[in-house]
């Protein structure tokens, strides 16, 4: 019994680190932003209020290229932000973030929003269920069949 304590001792300056990096400190806020995100925020809010347990910023893309229009979100793809949704997680103090970069040329029929129109529904309802999905989950889940791609990475703080 001592020997499991003493080893328990050791052992939390280890564990106490990667619990404040990973755990969530509480609810988070979600953010929509670019491109059709109206259109995603009325899909998101069809099925009622989500349980976040981080931050979570989507930006939507009608091109890729467009990432360069927010250069915090390029910093963090370094180009490889490929997938019609890719995951970051950014590991930080009190559960990090996640951003959700949704590359919106990756479906058919985006062309609508070229000519005006919103985005269209089937394409709103799909990322809204990415999102659902990501929502209070640290590792990846399974991405819902409407999605052509998703690809996931940890990014480190700093720059690391």
């Amino acid at each position: 019994m001592a020997r499991a304590f003493r080893r328990a001792i050791w052992a939390l300056p280890l564990v106490v680190p990667v619990w404040l990096f990973l755990v969530p400190s509480g609810g988070g806020d979600l953010r929509v932003l670019g491109d059709g995100a109206p259109d995603v925020r009325a899909a998101l809010q069809v099925h009622g209020p989500m349980e976040r347990a981080r931050d979570i910023d989507v930006v939507l893309l009608r091109r890729r290229e467009n990432l360069r229009h927010v250069p915090e979100v390029g910093r963090l793809c370094r180009g490889r932000c490929t997938a019609a949704l890719t995951s970051l997680y950014e590991v930080g103090l009190g559960g990090g973030r996640k951003i959700l970069v949704v590359d919106l040329s990756a479906w058919d029929g985006i062309d609508a929003l070229d000519r005006g129109d919103g985005l269209p529904d089937d394409i709103a309802i799909c990322v809204a269920e990415a999102v659902r999905r990501e929502a209070g989950r640290l590792f990846p889940p399974d991405p819902p069949a409407c999605l052509p791609s998703h690809r996931w990475r940890v990014t480190l703080p700093y720059g690391l």
